[in-house]
């Protein structure tokens, strides 16, 4: 299975699971009365809650590593993956085109990025 299989299949099982039925009907409610301004920034809100929720499962997973119990962090990570693909399945955006891009991008980078670690 390809990337962008993946995160369209994490996508729509969240939205059959009801993980966008709040913010779905809050923006169909919102076009009848707000501008496309105070409408952006509320799809920034929800935007941010959902990184937050993928940050969320990086931090269960390392929880989970400290604890010694490397297969639930595994599976943590994994939770993460599957955040990141509904992220990019309800945007729309091609997760594969994403990462191949960066990761030429870093190509060029110095070592370690320039950073100490």
């Amino acid at each position: 299975m390809n990337i962008n299989k993946l995160s369209l299949e994490a996508h729509l099982n969240a939205k059959n699971k009801g993980f966008h039925d709040m913010e779905l009907r809050i923006l169909r409610k919102m076009k009848e009365i707000f501008d496309e301004e105070e409408i952006a920034a509320v799809k920034d809100a929800f935007r941010s809650q959902r990184i937050a929720l993928i940050a969320s499962e990086v931090l269960e997973s390392l929880q989970e590593l400290r604890k010694d119990n490397y297969d639930n962090h595994l599976t943590e990570l994994g939770d993460t993956v599957i955040r990141i693909g509904d992220y990019f399945g309800r945007e729309d955006i091609n997760l594969e085109s994403v990462i191949e891009e960066k990761m030429e991008f870093n190509k060029t980078r110095d070592k370690l990025h320039g950073k100490r670690f």
